[in-house]
């Protein structure tokens, strides 16, 4: 369910909340800000773990494990990890904020004026994405 709502500014560690965009079964997706010294900030997408989860041993090992690996890829098409955050009962990733519409928004708009989305567009999306989870699925850590 994709969601564009504001929030009063909530603090987690360096990072302040602004806008809620997305959720899930697992954690939720805000815009925010990385606030550092003498007025520095940095926009940001935070994906904030679900309380329960983030108190579940097992769930927590797999998820610092996703993070280490999701901050070791680099590749154009891929948003990169940020930082990292797991303390006080708190889970977070902070990634790169790619400001721009959603697959979700492009088919709702397309579908809304009786469209289809043009084939080489479609194409061109296909592609890109692929060429990111090749990289993806490619990546070998130090161990190979």
């Amino acid at each position: 369910m994709i969601l564009s709502r504001p929030l009063t500014a909530e603090v987690l560690g360096a990072y302040r909340l602004s806008r809620l965009i997305a959720h899930g079964s697992l954690a939720r997706l805000y815009e925010g800000h990385l606030i550092g010294t003498r007025g520095f900030e940095k926009r940001v997408a935070i994906k904030r773990v679900h309380a329960e989860l983030a108190a579940d041993p097992v769930w927590v090992s797999a998820f610092c494990e996703e993070a280490r690996r999701q901050a070791s890829l680099r590749h154009p098409n891929l948003v990169e990890v940020i930082d990292f955050e797991a303390g006080g009962g708190e889970l977070l990733l902070a990634f790169e904020y790619v400001d721009g519409m959603t697959a979700a928004d492009l088919i709702t708009r397309v579908a809304a004026r009786r469209r289809r989305i043009e084939v080489g567009v479609a194409l061109f999306i296909a592609r890109e994405l692929l060429r990111g989870l090749e990289h993806v699925h490619e990546a070998q850590d130090d161990l190979g």
